[in-house]
């Protein structure tokens, strides 16, 4: 049965040998009006839903298959439909996110936390936004509900650490770190930033055992052994560097700064045919030196030994 507004229009269904009739019990213009009003209202209510769903699992299917631009637009519409759709917030974030519009991902992360507070997936990804902004107390905040959501956590840990990092925050990250190591003991990542932040504090030997163990459990990180390397110049371990700087220049050819500090440490072996090698890599693939001869730059470089340099170069 379904009754219409007021007086104005009342339907009965009722059903004889799975037929129905359909009776006009009472009517009158207003309430035909009201009635009509109200069925196209919720005509077009249905309407836009079942639009609202197309392109919501439309967005959803682009997003999956690394459409990122087609998402976006998806779920553009569906917020034209309906606003308070936190799915659409969310998932356009995480779009934006990935086209490294930042700033439109953390819009679209708050929408959708407005809708739903207790969803700490909102948070971290609010958070990862945040951090790319430079926005690291932002990104600190964020993580720390995350974090009280999911206590075992070793990533947002991790996260949170490389935000109290670039705050100067040391303490606060080597006990994130460390948080992040004790979940997951095979967190690589976690030593070698663990390790970076005992070598700011001139804790050597520690930043030491935290990148051997970081390279140990990823042979392949490549930031690690440069960082080997500058322990290892720091020490005195002139040829233990130059080891390290190879293995990051043979995991990554382009690695302009490992050949820069390798050719610091070939001058200090006065192996100076390799130093000028690694000075004349370093000075032609970077723009920053423009038109400048790499005879002229290397002079800058270590002036007094240039002759001696120069004759064993020849």
């Amino acid at each position: 049965v379904f009754e219409g507004i007021g007086r104005g229009i009342r339907f009965e269904h009722k059903h004889v040998h799975n037929n129905f009739s359909l009776y006009f019990i009472s009517m009158n213009p207003i309430g035909i009006k009201k009635y009509l009003h109200g069925l196209y209202s919720r005509l077009v209510g249905l309407f836009n839903r079942g639009l609202e769903s197309e392109y919501l699992q439309k967005g959803l299917k682009e997003f999956r298959e690394g459409k990122y631009e087609c998402a976006v637009f998806s779920f553009t519409k569906v917020l034209e439909l309906n606003p308070k759709n936190e799915q659409a917030h969310y998932h356009r974030g995480l779009s934006r996110r990935i086209l490294r519009d930042f700033d439109g991902a953390i819009k679209d992360y708050t929408k959708a936390i407005e809708k739903s507070e207790n969803n700490p997936a909102y948070f971290n990804s609010r958070g990862f936004a945040k951090y790319f902004v430079k926005d690291y107390s932002g990104a600190v905040e964020d993580y720390s509900v995350v974090l009280k959501r999911k206590p075992k956590d070793s990533i947002t840990y991790y996260n949170r650490g490389n935000a109290f990092l670039h705050l100067e925050k040391y303490s606060e990250a080597i006990k994130d770190f460390s948080a992040a190591i004790k979940i997951d003991r095979f967190f690589a990542d976690a030593y070698f930033s663990r390790g970076l932040v005992k070598g700011y504090l001139k804790d050597i030997n520690g930043s030491l055992k935290d990148h051997t163990m970081a390279v140990s459990i990823n042979p392949e990180l490549t930031e690690a052994y440069l960082q080997l390397g500058e322990i290892k110049m720091k020490g005195g371990d002139y040829s233990g560097a130059i080891q390290d700087y190879s293995k990051a220049i043979e995991l990554n050819p382009d690695f302009l700064q490992a050949y820069f500090n390798r050719g610091h440490a070939r001058r200090l072996i006065r192996d100076y045919r390799g130093a000028m090698s690694d000075y004349s890599k370093y000075i032609e693939s970077d723009p920053k030196f423009g038109n400048a001869s790499v005879t002229t730059i290397i002079k800058v470089l270590f002036s007094r030994e240039l002759l001696q340099a120069k004759f064993q170069y020849k």
